[in-house]
C-alpha cells in the first residue's frame, strides 16, 4: 500500500510540472518598462505574446492619462503634455484575459539656448573694429576675452518650463580659451568656437567665435589744450600700453553732457560753462581706462527782450527784461540806451513814459557787444474821464431805440475807443454805437468804459416802460345795489403795462355815479334802470364799457310765510321784482322754546340748515312749499322759534346774487310759541 501511495504522489507531481510549464509558456507583456518622449512624438511599444497570447484574440489598449498622452487602436502612443502615465493593454481571447502595463514619460523638449550677454564683450563678425583681428567670417557673434581674463557663462533654455534645463558649455580649443564648467578663461591670443548647447536636446545650440586678445594694460589722453568754448570742438588722442595690443580702441564718455559731449572718435564739443571729465575705457574688455579734465567757458550767445513792442502811460513805467543764452553764460549784464529821451527815457531796463508818442530803447551784451536787441515804445495818454448824454434819459416804450452820446476826456487822448455793457440785456440792450434798444419793461445800468486800460467808465439808468396795447371790463354785466357801490374792474393788456390810469363815464347819470380809481371804476346805485359805463385808458386811449344793472337786488325776494308740519318747517316766498330767477337760496336757524339753538340738522350737530327752490320763479310768483328742498332739516323735539332768511338767488341769465349781510335782506320772518306737531296738524 505504501508503494502505490508513492506513485499516486509521483504522477500528481508529473501533472503539476506539465500544468507550471504550460503556464510558464504564456507571456503578455510590453518589451519595455517605461518609454520616454517628447511633446508631440508617436511610438508604438512592443508587445510579447507568448503561448496562448500569441494567439488570436480581442486586443485593447487605454491611457491612464489622456492630457499627457493618447493611444489608438493599434497602441501607437501620441505625446501630448509633459508628465507620466502609465498605458494598459488588454487582451481577451474567450474566457481568458491577460492585461500589461507600462510607463509612458512624456518631456518637454528645449527649442532654443540664448546666451546671456552680461559681462562679455560681444561683437557682430562683420564690426570694422575687429574685422581686421580676423582671419575670415566666422559666421558668429564674436565675443572679445583678453588673454588671462576670466568670463562666467550664463545662458536660458526656451521654453522656461521644458523637462531639463541644464545647458552644457565646450570650447573648440583648449589652448585658446578653457572652460570649467560655467567660467571661460582665456589662455592665449587666437580664435576658437564656444558651443552652447541644451543637455537634454544637445542638437539645440548656439555657437560663438571666441577671440582671445592681448589686452591693453595703460591708457593716456592727449589734447592740445585744456579748455574749451561753449559751441566749440577738440580732438583727443589715446596713447596705448603695449603697443602691440590686439584691440586699440576705446569708448568715449562724457561725466557731465552738460558741459561737454564727445563722439566715438574723440571729439569733444563744448555745450556749456563748467568743468568736466571725459573718460575713455579699453574696448577689449582688459577694463582699462583713463580720464582727462576739461573747462568749458560759455560766452553769451544770444541775447533778446521778453517784450519787443510795450506800451507805457505817461508818469508811469514798465520794465523790459534781458533774456541771455546760454542760461550759464558768464556775464550777463547789459548796457540800456534810448533814442528818444522826450518820449520816454530808461535806466537799468525801467522805461518811463514822458510824452506822447514813439521811440526805440536798446539793450546790449556788456560780454559781447555784438549782441544787440531793441523794443518799441509807445507812450499813450490815458483817458481821464468819459461823459454821457442824455445824463438823465427819459424812460422809452419797449421796442424803441435810445441812441446815447458821449465825449472822451482830455481831448489829447491815446485812445479814445470805449465799450458799451447792459447790466440787464434782457430788459434794455445796447450796441458798441451806444444805441440802446428797450427790450422789456424795467430799469437797467449802460456802463461806458474806456478801452486803454485806465479803467475810466461812467453808468447812467434807463428805464424801459411797457405801453397799453388794450383795455376790456371784467364782466359785461355789473348788477349794482341801491344806494350801493360797486367796483367795475377794467382788464389791462398786457398786465405788466406801466400806466394804468384811466377815465371814467357813466351814459346815463341818473341811474348811477361812477367814481374814478385806476383801473377801477367804483358805481353807485341811484335809481332802478339800464345804463353803461365806458372805462378810457390814460395810454393809448383804449376804450371798453359794460352794462350797468341798478335795483334793489337784495330784496328781489321776501319771505312769504313759515310754519311747522309733520316735523318739518315749510317756507313760502315771493318774487317782488321783474327778474326770473330759477334757483331761491335760503337759511334757517332753530331755537327751543327756552330760546336756546336747537339741533335741525340731520348730522345731528348743527342747530340750522340750508334750503333752496330750484324750480323757474317768475316776477310775482309764490314759491310752492311742496316744491322746495329743506336739505338736511331733522326735527327731533318741539320746536320754539325759527329764523329765517334769504341768502341769495339765481337768474335765468346765469347771474346769481349773494346776500351775504342780514341787514341787507329784505325780510326776516319769525315765528314764536310754535306747537311741535307730530301728526302735522
Amino acid at each position: 500500500m505504501h508503494r502505490i501511495k508513492g506513485w499516486v504522489t509521483l504522477a500528481l507531481i508529473v501533472t503539476l510540472l506539465m500544468a507550471a510549464a504550460a503556464a510558464a509558456a504564456d507571456t503578455f507583456a510590453f518589451s519595455e518598462k517605461s518609454v520616454t518622449l517628447f511633446e508631440g512624438e508617436t511610438l508604438k511599444p512592443e508587445l510579447k505574446r507568448e503561448g496562448l497570447p500569441a494567439e488570436d484574440g480581442e486586443l485593447t489598449f487605454k491611457s491612464g492619462a489622456e492630457k499627457i498622452f493618447t493611444v489608438a487602436e493599434d497602441g501607437t502612443i501620441t505625446a501630448l503634455q509633459k508628465g507620466q502615465a502609465q498605458i494598459s493593454a488588454t487582451l481577451k481571447n474567450g474566457k481568458k484575459s491577460w492585461r500589461a502595463m507600462m510607463y509612458v514619460n512624456v518631456l518637454r523638449a528645449v527649442t532654443d539656448v540664448t546666451l546671456s550677454t552680461k559681462g562679455l564683450t560681444i561683437y557682430e563678425p562683420d564690426d570694422p573694429e575687429i574685422t581686421p583681428l580676423l582671419k575670415e567670417d566666422p559666421g558668429w557673434p564674436v565675443i572679445v576675452l583678453p588673454a588671462g581674463k576670466s568670463v562666467t557663462l550664463s545662458a536660458v533654455c526656451t521654453p522656461e518650463n521644458a523637462s531639463n534645463r541644464n545647458i552644457t558649455y565646450t570650447s573648440s580649443d583648449i589652448g585658446i580659451a578653457k572652460i570649467t564648467e560655467r567660467t571661460m578663461r582665456g589662455i592665449q591670443a587666437g580664435t576658437c568656437e564656444l558651443v552652447v548647447a541644451s543637455k537634454q536636446n544637445p542638437e539645440v545650440t548656439e555657437t560663438f567665435c571666441v577671440l582671445v586678445t592681448q589686452p591693453i594694460t595703460k591708457l593716456e589722453i592727449t589734447a592740445d589744450s585744456k579748455k574749451l568754448s561753449a559751441g566749440s570742438t577738440m580732438a583727443l588722442q589715446v596713447n596705448y600700453t603695449p603697443a602691440n595690443a590686439t584691440i586699440q580702441q576705446v569708448e568715449w564718455k562724457s561725466r557731465n553732457t552738460k558741459v561737454a559731449t564727445v563722439d566715438e572718435n574723440g571729439v569733444v564739443t563744448g555745450v556749456g560753462r563748467g568743468n568736466v571729465y571725459i573718460d575713455a575705457k579699453a574696448a577689449d574688455g582688459s577694463g582699462r581706462s583713463a580720464s582727462f579734465y576739461l573747462t568749458v567757458t560759455q560766452p553769451a550767445q544770444t541775447l533778446t527782450l521778453k517784450n519787443t513792442d510795450v506800451q507805457v502811460v505817461t508818469g508811469r513805467r514798465v520794465t523790459l527784461t534781458p533774456q541771455i543764452g546760454p542760461s550759464n553764460t558768464d556775464d550777463k549784464t547789459v548796457g540800456w540806451f534810448t533814442s528818444d529821451e522826450s518820449i520816454a527815457t530808461v535806466s537799468k531796463g525801467v522805461v518811463t513814459g514822458v510824452k506822447a508818442g514813439e521811440c526805440d530803447i536798446t539793450c546790449v551784451s556788456n560780454s559781447n557787444p555784438e549782441l544787440t536787441a531793441v523794443a518799441h515804445v509807445s507812450v499813450i495818454q490815458q483817458v481821464t474821464k468819459i461823459e454821457i448824454t442824455p445824463e438823465k434819459p427819459d424812460p422809452f416804450p419797449i421796442n424803441t431805440t435810445l441812441q446815447l452820446g458821449w465825449t472822451v476826456y482830455p481831448e489829447d487822448a491815446s485812445i479814445k475807443d470805449v465799450t458799451f455793457s447792459s447790466s440787464r440785456p434782457k430788459v434794455a440792450s445796447v450796441d458798441q454805437n451806444g444805441l440802446v434798444t428797450g427790450l422789456s419793461k424795467g430799469d437797467a445800468n449802460i456802463t461806458v468804459s474806456a478801452t486803454d486800460g485806465s479803467k475810466k467808465k461812467t453808468t447812467i439808468r434807463v428805464r424801459v416802460t411797457q405801453p397799453v396795447e388794450g383795455v376790456s371790463i371784467q364782466y359785461p354785466i355789473y348788477h349794482v345795489q341801491l344806494d350801493r357801490v360797486l367796483g367795475v374792474k377794467a382788464l389791462i393788456s398786457p398786465s405788466n403795462a406801466n400806466n394804468y390810469n384811466m377815465s371814467w363815464y357813466i351814459e346815463d347819470e341818473s341811474i348811477a355815479t361812477v367814481r374814478p380809481s385806476k383801473n377801477y371804476g367804483n358805481v353807485r346805485g341811484l335809481r332802478e334802470g339800464v345804463t353803461t359805463v365806458t372805462g378810457v385808458t390814460e395810454d393809448g386811449g383804449f376804450t371798453a364799457s359794460a352794462e350797468i344793472r341798478v335795483a334793489d337786488f337784495n330784496g328781489a325776494v321776501i319771505m312769504d310765510e313759515v310754519w311747522v308740519a309733520n316735523n318739518k318747517i315749510w317756507v313760502t316766498m315771493r318774487n317782488i321784482s321783474d327778474i326770473i330767477m330759477e334757483k331761491v337760496f335760503f337759511h334757517v336757524e332753530c331755537f327751543d322754546q327756552a330760546g336756546n339753538p336747537m339741533v335741525c340738522n340731520t348730522d345731528g350737530v348743527s342747530t340750522s340748515f340750508d334750503g333752496v327752490y330750484a324750480h323757474t320763479f317768475y316776477p310775482k310768483e309764490r314759491t310752492n312749499p311742496e316744491r322746495t328742498s329743506y336739505g338736511n332739516m331733522q326735527i327731533t323735539q318741539p320746536l320754539g322759534t325759527v329764523l329765517v332768511h334769504i341768502t341769495g338767488w339765481l337768474d335765468n341769465e346765469g347771474y346769481r346774487r349773494n346776500i351775504n349781510d342780514v341787514n341787507d335782506q329784505p325780510m326776516l320772518y319769525w315765528t314764536s310759541n310754535l306747537p311741535f306737531n307730530t301728526n302735522g296738524n
